[in-house]
């Protein structure tokens, strides 16, 4: 169906009438506008008005739809008729067919919705996240673990040890008070403290562990997040800190369906 044809050949008839454009409307009971999105090829009269339409314009509907006249011994009534019982059987024919595809694209709606819902809800209810903690310098080793989920969050941090040449040995420092902290962005998150008796500080380190849970700050926590543990002991009146820069790495998180 060439509607540009059908168009212009809708306008010329309308012409030959002495027709505007709103007088056809009128005729048809729909406005000029509709009349002129048929004449420029932008839409196509609808199936209810092609008998109407071509009465008005004295051309049969097998004319009208393509765009031009024909010479037939078929009388006008007759023709149109034919024509008009040959649309309806094409267009029961075409509604078949729609509400086939009418009936998959909502098939495929719903299962996208489905994915889409699945992928949300795996990605964003009762998520986890572990992560392990170690020491981003060679200077110091330690063990650690980060543990969020949606209701709870929990760090642990263990076994800090000095590698210092020193390690036990006279040169190394000892402690009567040490205290550690960590770090969170640059934010005091725990900080776990302990008095000895002149104990070495790879041994005193090896002894203090830091174990926060139900903390606002973890619900940020990713492998991006700067944490470090701030290392503060005391010998006498001498007083020294140690800043150890924290690796993070994520081992475990189940919101991704595919890893």
């Amino acid at each position: 169906m060439n509607l540009a044809k059908i168009g212009k050949f809708i306008s010329d008839l309308r012409k030959e009438k002495n027709l505007t454009q709103n007088q056809l409307g009128e005729k048809l009971g729909i406005s000029g506008k509709a009349v002129s999105k048929w004449e420029r090829g932008i839409s196509a009269p609808d199936i209810s008005l092609l008998q109407e339409l071509s009465e008005v314009l004295g051309v049969s509907v097998s004319e009208l739809l393509i765009g031009e006249r024909t010479e037939s011994d078929i009388p006008k009534n007759t023709a149109n008729q034919i024509t008009i019982s040959g649309i309806q059987i094409y267009k029961k024919f075409m509604e078949k067919k729609y509400s086939k595809i009418i009936i998959v694209s909502i098939i495929t709606i719903i299962l996208i919705t489905l994915i889409y819902t699945t992928l949300y809800l795996v990605s964003n209810y009762n998520k986890c996240f572990v992560y392990k903690l170690s020491s981003a310098t060679e200077d110091f080793s330690l063990e650690g673990i980060v543990a969020i989920n949606q209701k709870e969050n929990s760090l642990l941090i263990t076994d800090i040890v000095s590698n210092s040449d020193v390690k036990d040995t006279v040169d190394e420092d000892k402690v009567e008070y040490i205290k550690v902290t960590v770090l969170f962005d640059n934010e005091i998150i725990e900080s776990s403290n302990k008095q000895f008796e002149g104990e070495y500080l790879s041994k005193a380190l090896y002894n203090i562990h830091v174990s926060v849970d139900e903390k606002e700050e973890l619900k940020k926590f990713n492998s991006s997040s700067k944490m470090k543990l701030l290392v503060e002991y005391k010998y006498f009146e001498e007083e020294t800190a140690i800043e150890i820069p924290i690796k993070i790495e994520k081992k475990f998180s189940n919101n991704k369906l595919i890893y």
